[in-house]
């Protein structure tokens, strides 16, 4: 395997950055027609809250369906094993 030689770069990547968003806050208010990141942030938690109530909800609804299960499953059993009456 060959050694690659490395030459160092004059403009480091975070220096480029930092220039590029000094040269972004001075572009006529345009990162005032964005929204901040709080609202992201709050957005976000809202989505996670929301989320969680609905996995909660979910959980219930499957041991519900699953009792319901188990009287169905009693039921049929009662009706398979009654005798049948001959009319």
């Amino acid at each position: 395997m060959k050694a690659v030689k490395i030459q160092a770069n004059p403009s480091h990547p975070t220096q480029l950055l930092a220039q590029d968003r000094l040269d972004h806050s001075n572009n006529d208010g345009l990162s005032e027609q964005f929204p901040s990141s709080r609202y992201f942030q709050v957005h976000f938690q809202h989505i996670h809250e929301n989320a969680d109530a609905l996995h909660k909800e979910l959980k219930q609804l499957k041991q519900y369906v699953a009792a319901l299960d188990a009287k169905l499953d009693r039921v049929l059993a009662l009706l398979l094993s009654s005798p049948k009456q001959n009319s």
